[in-house]
């Protein structure tokens, strides 16, 4: 059941506001930048916003480790596995400038596969290599270890009772500055299972200030007018956003836009609450956004502007993903275990638990 708020419809903008930003460098044009952040970022965060409130939420009301693993284990994986395999199986022999039999025995599209375990690989042999932005299958799954790794630190920041909203608000902000402090200062990349360790603390701070704000739910009221005023001040310390000012703006940011986010999506002035009935389709717009992208700049490269590259790649990728939900996600999701208790009435969208 879908309950009163405008989660399903965020998360769909997020998504398909992803997929504009791609467009301009998909089509061989400058990244487009809003605030001083590319364009995609801004979907990137308004995801993990909705995901940290939305995982912490699932968490309190079913707090069995083994039933929230294997919920986020139905929620992610299903869906990425059957992206990761038409991918290489189908779209890479496709477009490949290599024979089928050379393709099939190189060592990148095996190792491809690897994606399935969060893995992060993006490169199959001989796809997309003439595209302007060459190479890349699908520059959007270096987010989903991101996500996974968030689910795991969940559990231990809501551990102790009396203590969730310190130390959600201690490591969200550490996050916050820790990530500033890797792209300001520290200039080598660390990185831990093909994951930027930078890319992980700057996305993942939204997450757990998305959560906070579930535990502070109580204390927590929406309210647009604050968000329009919290929209100003980030507009106005954009340009500012260089050297070491950038700690005290981005830590501003990691709590600003997720109230931001939230405030919208129990707002009722957007009567959205509805989005969602016919299917959660933006986990899969996702998913399949770039490699259609991807293949519509192979063949309409130079002939279509961006646009329309973004407009004809979101009609392609809808109802892909309306196919993915149906026929691969909200079938996985039919297994996910049920908690011993009722959920709380600030329950998340049922695909979600």
């Amino acid at each position: 059941m879908h309950k009163n708020n405008n989660f399903d419809f965020l998360r769909f903008c997020a998504a398909a506001f992803v997929m504009f930003g791609h467009s301009l460098p998909l089509m061989g044009a400058k990244y487009p930048d809003l605030f001083g952040w590319p364009f995609p970022i801004y979907g990137v965060v308004v995801f993990f916003s909705i995901s940290g409130y939305l995982i912490a939420d699932s968490w309190l009301n079913d707090p069995s480790v083994p039933r929230y693993l294997a919920k986020r284990a139905l929620r992610i994986f299903p869906a990425l596995a059957v992206v990761v395999l038409v991918s290489t199986f189908v779209i890479g022999p496709l477009v490949s400038s290599l024979v089928l039999s050379d393709y099939l025995k190189s060592y990148q599209t095996t190792f491809y596969l690897r994606n399935i375990a969060l893995y992060a690989n993006y490169y199959l042999p001989g796809v997309f290599t003439n595209n302007p932005y060459a190479s890349v299958v699908n520059g959007c799954l270096w987010t989903l270890p991101v996500e996974f790794g968030m689910y795991l630190i969940t559990p231990f920041a809501l551990f102790i009772k009396s203590a969730r909203a310190a130390v959600l608000l201690l490591i969200a902000a550490s996050f916050a500055l820790a990530s500033v402090y890797l792209a300001v200062v520290h200039s080598p990349q660390i990185v831990f299972y093909e994951t930027d360790l930078r890319s992980f603390m700057a996305v993942g701070c939204y997450f757990l200030a998305g959560a906070l704000f579930r535990v502070l739910k109580h204390r927590f009221t929406p309210s647009l007018r604050i968000s329009a005023v919290l929209i100003i001040f980030i507009a106005i310390l954009a340009p500012h956003f260089v050297g070491w000012l950038t700690f005290p703006i981005y830590l501003f940011s990691t709590f600003a836009i997720p109230y931001i986010v939230l405030s919208v999506a129990y707002s009722e002035f957007f009567p959205f609450s509805n989005f969602g009935k016919y299917g959660d389709i933006s986990h899969g717009i996702y998913l399949w956004g770039f490699p259609v992208q991807q293949i519509v700049a192979e063949h309409l490269y130079g002939k279509i502007g961006f646009g329309v590259a973004t407009i004809l790649s979101l009609a392609m990728t809808i109802p892909i993903a309306w196919l993915s939900w149906h026929i691969v996600e909200k079938r996985f999701l039919l297994f996910k275990p049920r908690p011993r208790k009722p959920l709380g009435q600030f329950g998340e969208p049922y695909n979600l638990v």
